[in-house]
């Protein structure tokens, strides 16, 4: 769950200091239901236990609230996730269940540009292996081969009670097997990172800016970079819409949206995620 504002709370609720009704209600649905979870949000609070230069109301209000639902902040460090021309501060959080905090490693702060005031912040999850899916693709079998080693491997002895013939079944079987093992490899899923609008210029572009940020950090002269941000912005804004125009024209026949609809309607093992619904409560099945 991500809430841009942990602490701007609407004027429904009496104190401006406390958490949203939304984030009061999702951790009381995770304490319920026994769900572990992950807030990454910008706070809006001060507080020198999370490495700010201060404590605020609003700090403290939050500190409160953590410490009576026991939950963690992940945070490493009091680099500022805040940066502009004026100030630095630590605003960002990561809060987390007990059970998630003890699985989170190599939490830091990125210098990649962010394209806001705001820096990304990586960490890794060590939640459990992965396993790599392996298969056969049959299309790929080099038949020609296969048929021929098949055909030398034939049985010629004669088969005279049906115990022989069971004998032969046997051996039949694994050779048909053995062969195709041989000559249809074995393929194990592989995922990439690519994505289709990235391209050379966005590259030098982010290169540039990340340079320039470096900069500005020690002239604090933030001019350059902000110009060289924009316009990394709003290539990347132009990358992107181009991609997705082309990605839609692509999809022009009717077997290919078929075949997506029934990838999206089958019912998989790994279920959805937690959404909320309309009443304010949250869905708590597939079907949901």
């Amino acid at each position: 769950m991500n809430n841009n504002s942990l602490c701007r709370t609407p004027a429904s609720i009496p104190s401006p200091e406390a958490p949203t009704q939304e984030v009061v209600a999702f951790v009381k649905y995770c304490r319920e239901v026994n769900k572990d979870f992950i807030i990454g949000c910008d706070a809006n609070a001060h507080h020198t236990l999370w490495g700010s230069t201060d404590i605020n109301n609003r700090g403290e209000c939050l500190l409160e609230f953590l410490s009576s639902n026991n939950i963690e902040i992940a945070n490493r460090g009091n680099e500022p996730r805040f940066i502009n021309a004026i100030r630095e501060e630590v605003l960002d959080l990561t809060l987390c269940s007990p059970v998630i905090s003890e699985k989170i490693q190599n939490w830091h702060v990125s210098d990649e540009a962010s394209l806001s005031d705001h820096r990304h912040i990586i960490f890794e999850w060590v939640g459990g292996l992965v396993s790599q899916v392996a298969y056969r693709d049959p299309r790929k079998t080099n038949c020609d081969q296969y048929a021929s080693e098949l055909e030398s491997k034939s049985l010629t002895a004669r088969i005279t009670s049906a115990q022989q013939l069971e004998s032969a079944s046997k051996v039949l079987n694994q050779t048909i097997v053995s062969t195709y093992n041989s000559y249809c490899p074995l393929k194990r899923v592989t995922s990439t990172r690519n994505v289709p609008w990235w391209n050379r210029r966005l590259e030098r572009l982010r290169k540039m800016t990340r340079k320039l940020y470096n900069r500005a950090k020690i002239t604090s002269d933030w001019t350059q970079y902000r110009r060289a941000l924009t316009e990394y912005s709003k290539e990347l804004e132009r990358s992107k819409r181009k991609s997705w125009v082309h990605n839609c024209e692509s999809i022009g026949s009717t077997p290919i949206v078929a075949r997506l609809n029934k990838t999206l309607a089958k019912d998989h093992s790994n279920g959805l995620g937690t959404l909320k619904k309309d009443d304010g409560s949250f869905t708590k099945s597939p079907t949901e």
